[in-house]
């Protein structure tokens, strides 16, 4: 079953590989550069927004009860 997973990854990492190639014939080295620091921007928050979930998952429903009340 692992072996299924490591796959799915390995395809997402091939797949990301293949469209970061296709983005960079595309655009110059200046604007590459800046792409590149936007989606590790994005990254790096999705990271910490999935670390913050699974410490504490109890937070999740009382920010939707708080944004619904709102």
């Amino acid at each position: 079953m692992e072996k299924c997973g490591r796959s799915g990854n390995e395809g997402l990492l091939l797949l990301a590989s293949l469209i970061s190639i296709q983005i960079s014939h595309q655009v110059t080295a200046d604007q590459l550069a800046l792409l590149a620091a936007f989606f590790t921007t994005v990254g790096d928050s999705l990271a910490l927004l999935a670390v913050e979930s699974a410490e504490d998952p109890s937070d999740e429903g009382e920010c939707h009860k708080n944004t619904a009340q709102a």
